[in-house]
Order: C-alpha cells, then sequence, then structure tokens
C-alpha cells in the first residue's frame, strides 16, 4: 500500500440515520481509507450499528452518560491495520491506536478538545 488516504471530521453528532448516510456518502466520494470523527455524541453501550460495507474496523470513545463528545477512527476494509494496543478517554475525548499498518509501526490518534470556559 502505497498512499493511505485519511480524512479527519467534527461532525457535530451523528445520533440522525439521514446524517450517518450523508457521512459515509462524502467518506465514499472522499476515497478515505481512514475515517477520524470526532463528536459523534454516542453514549456508551448506545452505538448504533454501522452496515457501511467498505469500512470493516471501528474504534470508538464515547462518553459513559451523556451524548457529547465522542471519537471514532475506522478503516476501510482494504487497509492491513491491525492494532496492539488502545487507549481511549473515559470521557469520550481522545482514541489513540497503535499498531501495524502494511508492517510499519504506526500510532493513529483521533482528539476531541471542546472549546469551553473561553477566556473573553
Amino acid at each position: 500500500m502505497s498512499t493511505v488516504h485519511i480524512v479527519t471530521w467534527n461532525i457535530h453528532g451523528l445520533n440522525s440515520p439521514r446524517k450517518r448516510s450523508r457521512v459515509f456518502r462524502q467518506l465514499r466520494s472522499s476515497r478515505a481509507d481512514i475515517a477520524i470523527l470526532q463528536e459523534t455524541h454516542f453514549k456508551q453501550g448506545k452505538l448504533p450499528t454501522f452496515p457501511h460495507h467498505q469500512f470493516s474496523q471501528w474504534f470508538h470513545a464515547c462518553h459513559p452518560t451523556a451524548k457529547k463528545g465522542g471519537v471514532f477512527i475506522a478503516f476501510k476494509k482494504s487497509v492491513p491495520f491491525s492494532v496492539t494496543s488502545s487507549i481511549t478517554d473515559p470521557e469520550g475525548r481522545f482514541l489513540f491506536l497503535k499498531g501495524s499498518l502494511a508492517n510499519t509501526q504506526v500510532t493513529i490518534a483521533g482528539l476531541y478538545a471542546p472549546n469551553t470556559n473561553q477566556t473573553k
């Protein structure tokens, strides 16, 4: 695999099936191999099914009790990624995946840093 296309988006929530469909359509048209999605707004244990046939591996960090924050990292079927370890934030703000991508050791990170308590 010579070139890997990585797409990262703040999607402001994926709870609507219609919005999920639009996001997947956009991922397909952008030819993304790895998708990093921030601010997914899912609660832990309340994830919908993702019937997208092109992305076979999904990793996530979600908030335990509220629909806020959240990070997803998805890999296309054709991407030879195998995870060796992962670190997730209990509040759903970051996700680090360490593994091999085509026999090369990589770390892939998805971060969501909300801009609360800003100074004026």
